[in-house]
């Protein structure tokens, strides 16, 4: 019962975490942003099915 009031709490209140991805990784170079890294991660994600779905043609 505890446990459900928990998350009920945790589901009305804002987010918990918000990251800004237009944050420079380096600021001598501001051109490099964490935006680079979410969208390598969402292509690599992406070409992982392609990926299995080649796994054994020949």
């Amino acid at each position: 019962m505890k446990l459900s009031l928990i998350f009920a709490a945790l589901a009305k209140d804002a987010p918990i975490l918000k990251f800004d991805r237009n944050k420079a990784i380096n600021p001598a170079q501001p051109a490099l942003t964490y935006q680079l890294i979410a969208n390598w991660m969402i292509a690599e994600r992406k070409s992982q099915g392609l990926f299995q779905m080649n796994t054994g043609r020949d």
